[in-house]
């Protein structure tokens, strides 16, 4: 089903429009964990995330008029970049992510959300995660990264994850139409 853009969206997708191929649109930051890193139970974490929060799944089609719809979720593999191989993977990490964080996400018919895993040494690394801004913002953001680092902690320690999904985004954009269309 697809869906119309939310008026935040729709100034964002005209944003876009007007300085098309820039990363104007990118919201982005990373994470750092201290201690040994288990990155298959990080990379489930940031599966969990995606598998119950339907906001990150949009997708953005154009035609006369956009529309969004939400991907099913299936498993994401999640890109894994090891800096600990450099004499100085700080460095190394710092230039990786700069450049990452001015690479534009293509906003039509694409993820509009990426992450990576990112070792620096045995004792350090943690993730980096890159969104449009037509899905989120800064709160959203903080958002994320605390669920994810609740997520992976809980299996970490052996406690079972709740499987319980966020309200989803389609509630908000038929509330929005329904608002719009009242008298």
């Amino acid at each position: 089903k697809l869906y119309r853009l939310t008026h935040p969206q729709k100034s964002i997708w005209y944003t876009e429009k007007m300085f098309p191929g820039t990363s104007i649109s990118n919201v982005a930051g990373s994470v750092r964990i201290e201690g040994e890193i288990d990155f298959t139970l990080l990379e489930k974490a940031i599966n969990i995330l995606f598998e119950k929060n339907d906001a990150l799944r949009f997708r953005i089609v154009e035609g006369e008029e956009p529309k969004q719809y939400i991907k099913d979720y299936s498993y994401k593999k999640i890109d894994f970049i090891d800096f600990s191989e450099y004499d100085n993977p700080m460095g190394e990490f710092f230039k990786w992510n700069r450049q990452q964080t001015q690479t534009p996400l293509d906003l039509f018919d694409s993820d509009l959300v990426y992450f990576a895993l990112i070792k620096i040494s045995d004792t350090e690394g943690g993730y980096y995660y890159k969104t449009h801004h037509i899905v989120s913002d800064a709160w959203t953001m903080v958002l994320i990264v605390n669920q994810i680092t609740k997520y992976y902690y809980d299996m970490k320690s052996g406690t079972a994850v709740s499987r319980e999904k966020f309200p989803s985004y389609i509630e908000y954009l038929e509330s929005e139409t329904e608002y719009k269309n009242s008298k």
